[in-house]
């Protein structure tokens, strides 16, 4: 009885293991997907870049989670990019004073600026 005890303990354990390092590992996007734009519909042809390194997504995460809601009406031209994040996309646009803009797909009536978009451009564009 006791090691069928022992052995229902061990084999919860290893479950329970299994479950947290399967879980730990899609704990954010393994890549993301960066479109160079010639219009809001269509993208250049070979002009895709995959960022793999887990530094730079999670950077990338961060800047767009931190970017600044805009009041006022949505006026911009084309995007310069759209970035594929995890299961959301925002066209990008880069300024010249170091700021940034982005919009998600799927509310184009809203904009967040990027303060400090140095980094992030330098990201994208390399």
């Amino acid at each position: 009885m006791k090691i069928k005890m022992i052995m229902a303990l061990f084999l919860c354990a290893c479950f329970s293991l299994t479950a947290c390092s399967s879980s730990s590992s899609s704990d954010g996007p393994t890549e993301i997907r960066v479109h160079e734009m010639i219009s809001f519909s269509k993208a250049k042809e070979n002009a895709l870049k995959t960022i793999t390194d887990p530094e730079e997504i999670e950077q990338i995460e961060k800047t767009f989670h931190n970017a600044k809601k805009q009041s006022g009406i949505v006026d911009v031209t084309d995007p310069q990019y759209k970035v594929d994040l995890e299961n959301e996309s925002y066209y990008l646009w880069f300024n010249e004073d170091g700021t940034a803009v982005i919009m998600n797909t799927k509310d184009t009536h809203t904009i967040f600026k990027i303060d400090s978009a140095n980094e992030l451009e330098e990201m994208i564009q390399n």
